[in-house]
């Protein structure tokens, strides 16, 4: 079953892209794989060679994170998987750049900046979501899970992480 969710990324001054970045194929029964460039019929995969040519934005090879996973977290209905979040902070900056995620909800992109080697700035307008998001990075930090799977850390709609448990924990670039 196809899942579209719309992810957006603005970059400010001027852009990086990142030949590096992952290229994404996409199935040849899908619209776009067969595609006429001056008068020739080309393939996705033979397009993708070009260093103008970004990473498709229809990206097939990244599953929608369900209660299954390692990486869900309880409550997060909205989460994206860090798959999506790692190849757009990749593609977009450099290592030590800074990434700002103004709807934090689940903290992949705060983690997966971390993973980077990317500072990052993130909120929420819900304060349990900004729990989550410190809880995900405290949890990391100390065991290398990614996520609770399935795993209880909510109880009653409160997060079972304590306040205390989340002041000053040091980020890993001020570790550096």
């Amino acid at each position: 079953m196809a899942i579209r969710q719309e992810l957006l990324y603005y970059i400010k001054g001027e852009p990086i892209f990142n030949v590096q970045a992952e290229y994404t194929d996409i199935p040849k029964k899908t619209k776009g794989y067969y595609k006429e460039v001056k008068g020739k019929m080309t393939e996705n995969f033979e397009r993708s060679k070009s260093p103008t040519i970004r990473a498709g934005n229809v990206w097939h090879d990244i599953q929608q994170v369900f209660y299954l996973m390692h990486e869900n977290i309880e409550g997060c209905f909205a989460q994206k998987p860090l798959k999506s979040v790692k190849r757009i902070i990749e593609a977009s900056s450099k290592s030590g750049d800074l990434v700002v995620d103004f709807f934090g909800h689940s903290g992949s992109t705060l983690l997966q900046a971390e993973l980077s080697k990317r500072k990052c700035y993130t909120m929420d307008i819900n304060p349990n979501y900004c729990k989550i998001m410190a809880a995900r990075l405290l949890h990391h930090r100390c065991t290398g899970e990614t996520g609770w799977g399935r795993r209880k850390v909510l109880k009653d709609g409160e997060i079972l992480v304590k306040d205390e448990e989340l002041l000053g924990v040091p980020t890993l670039l001020d570790l550096a």
